[in-house]
C-alpha cells in the first residue's frame, strides 16, 4: 500500500458526454441509495444484543454516502454503498454508535498495511467461504417460517427476490421484489376501471319496457 493519497483525476467532459452518462448515473444513484436505506431498515430490525440503538436518520444516510462517493470520484475510486451483512453482524457484536464503523475502518487500514503482502496469499475461495458462512449466521429463518402466513403476493415478491439475490445480484432482485408489487398494483387498477366500465354501461344502456 502507498503511503499517499492516489492521484486525483482529470476529467474533461463535453455536454454530449454528460447527457449520455447522465440516464445511467440517476439510474445508478437510485439503486445504490434504496441499498442503503434497505440496508439501515434491516440494522434497525436486527435481534442484535444491542436495543438501546436509535434509528437510522435516512436523510443522513444518504447525505453521508453522497459525500463519500463525491469525494471517491474525485480520485476514481470505486461506489460505496451500505452493507446490511457487515452492519447486522457489528450490531449483534455489540455496536451501538458510529465509532464502530471508524474502528471498522482502523482496524481494516491497520491490517492490510501491515499484512497485505500475507492477505494477498489468502486463497480466494477461503474468503468466499468466510463469507457464506456469515450470510448463513445472518439468516433469519423465523422469517422463512412465516412463509405461509404471508399474502400471496408478499410471498412471490419474497421467493422472487430471494432466489434472483442468489441467481443474478442485488440491484436485480429489487427490481423483481418491486415488480411484483408493480403487477398487483396493475391488476388493482384494471379490476377497478372494469367495474367502472360496467357500471357506466349498464346506467346509459336504453331501458326497454314491455
Amino acid at each position: 500500500m502507498h503511503a499517499a493519497l492516489p492521484p486525483l483525476v482529470h476529467v474533461s467532459w463535453g455536454i454530449g458526454e454528460v447527457v449520455n452518462v447522465l440516464p445511467a448515473a440517476l439510474a445508478l444513484a437510485f439503486v445504490c441509495s434504496v441499498n442503503t436505506l434497505m440496508a439501515s431498515r434491516v440494522v434497525d430490525q436486527s435481534r442484535g444484543r444491542c436495543t438501546e440503538m436509535e434509528m437510522a436518520d435516512a436523510d443522513a444516510e444518504l447525505r453521508a454516502y453522497g459525500i463519500a462517493n463525491i469525494c471517491a470520484g474525485i480520485f476514481g475510486a470505486p461506489l460505496s454503498l451500505g452493507s446490511s451483512a457487515r452492519s447486522v453482524a457489528a450490531v449483534r457484536c455489540g455496536a451501538r454508535t458510529a465509532l464502530a464503523n471508524l474502528l471498522h475502518a482502523a482496524i481494516l487500514g491497520v491490517v492490510l498495511w501491515l499484512g497485505s503482502g500475507a492477505i494477498s496469499h489468502v486463497p480466494a475461495p477461503a474468503l468466499a467461504g468466510v463469507t457464506a458462512w456469515m450470510g448463513l449466521c445472518l439468516l433469519d429463518v423465523g422469517r422463512w417460517e412465516k412463509l405461509r402466513e404471508m399474502s400471496r403476493t408478499d410471498a412471490s415478491a419474497f421467493l422472487a427476490t430471494a432466489v434472483s439475490l442468489l441467481v443474478v445480484n442485488a440491484a436485480f432482485s429489487f427490481l423483481i421484489g418491486c415488480s411484483v408489487y408493480l403487477v398487483r398494483l396493475c391488476a388493482r387498477a384494471s379490476r377497478k376501471a372494469i367495474v367502472e366500465w360496467r357500471a357506466r354501461t349498464v346506467h346509459s344502456s336504453p331501458i326497454t319496457s314491455r
